[in-house]
C-alpha cells in the first residue's frame, strides 16, 4: 500500500505521513527535502522489527529492501508501539523513503514481517 498524506497546520509539522503496511517494500514518503520531527512505529508481530529511513537520492522505488545505507534505524520490540521525537528536526536533503524488516542491516538479507507494520511520520515539507 502506498503511503497516505495528511496536511496539517501545526507550527513545525506541516504533513503527517502514514504507512499502514510497512514491510520490505521501499515506500517514498516525501519526494522533496523534508524535515523529520517524529516517527511512530506500531509492531503487531511476535518478533522485533526495524524501520529504516533514508534519503531518496539515487534509490528510487523498489519492490524489495534497498542496499542504500539508512540514516535512521528504529528498533521496535514485539507487540509494542515505539515513538521517536526529534525536537529540532532532522533535515533530509533529497526526500524520504522507508521500509520495515525483521532484520538489521541492508540489502538482500532483509526479512518481511509476518504482519504489516504501521509507521507514522511527522514532517515539515515547507
Amino acid at each position: 500500500m502506498a503511503v497516505q498524506k495528511k496536511v496539517v497546520g501545526l507550527p513545525l509539522i506541516t504533513t503527517i505521513i502514514t504507512d499502514t503496511t510497512s514491510n520490505t517494500v521501499v515506500e517514498t514518503a516525501a519526494s522533496s527535502a523534508p524535515v523529520l520531527f517524529f516517527v511512530e512505529v506500531t509492531n503487531p508481530n511476535s518478533v522485533p522489527v526495524y524501520t529504516k529511513i533514508f534519503n531518496t537520492s539515487g534509490v528510487g522505488n523498489s519492490n524489495s529492501a534497498t542496499t542504500t545505507q539508512h540514516i535512521i534505524m528504529l528498533y521496535c520490540p514485539a507487540n509494542t508501539s515505539c515513538y521517536t521525537y526529534i525536537p529540532k528536526g532532522l533535515s533530509l536533503s533529497t526526500g524520504l523513503q522507508l521500509y520495515s524488516s525483521t532484520s538489521t542491516g541492508i540489502g538482500a538479507s532483509q526479512v518481511n514481517p509476518t504482519s504489516d507494520v504501521k509507521v507514522v511520520l511527522g514532517l515539515n515539507l515547507a
